[in-house]
């Protein structure tokens, strides 16, 4: 299942570099969201993150940004998506989390 989720990831830069070249050579390019039904109909669930709290059972936290306290702890950014099926989890989203500045942070506290 790791192969087939790198390419979901990847797919989209792949048919953009290549499908011209290959449907012209006679190939039948397949879009993404083919692959990703079948993978949806198998149980395969992308993990939501953006704008959620940062869950380290769902998330690998690889960069922070210093944000409003308001975003503190929470995901900003995918760089990676996480998938799971069911309560597996196949692999965690890997994203940046926001960090209240200091005082931010003091006066969310008080």
């Amino acid at each position: 299942m790791p192969y087939s989720i790198l390419v979901v990831d990847q797919q989209p830069v792949a048919v953009a570099r290549l499908a011209r070249p290959l449907m012209s050579a006679g190939y039948h390019v397949t879009g993404a969201t083919t692959f990703e039904a079948a993978l949806t109909s198998a149980g395969v669930e992308p993990i939501q993150s953006v704008g959620e709290d940062f869950n380290p059972e769902l998330h690998e936290a690889v960069d922070t940004e210093e944000t409003g306290s308001e975003m503190d702890g929470k995901v900003i950014e995918e760089y990676s998506r996480g998938f799971r099926m069911g309560d597996r989890l196949l692999r965690p989203a890997r994203v940046k989390v926001g960090r209240a500045s200091g005082q931010a942070r003091e006066a969310r506290e008080q």
